[in-house]
């Protein structure tokens, strides 16, 4: 018999922000980013490669407040 792994209760002021499609979410801070986005209600149907968040294949572009 499998059993559910326990996840830590995740509360208001342990998530961060992040901004998709120029609106901002607030998600876990130890989310993928095609995971924030499910998070935040989007549906991903196609094309979202690994799903493990370290090959590369959905094209991301991020920035860094502050940084040029």
């Amino acid at each position: 018999m499998a059993t559910e792994r326990e996840t830590p209760e995740v509360t208001d002021a342990d998530l961060i922000p992040v901004h998709i499609m120029g609106k901002q979410y607030m998600v876990p801070p130890t989310l993928t980013i095609m995971k924030a986005m499910e998070y935040a209600g989007y549906k991903l149907i196609r094309g979202v490669g690994c799903r493990g968040g370290f090959c590369g294949a959905c094209g991301t572009a991020y920035r860094i407040l502050g940084a040029p």
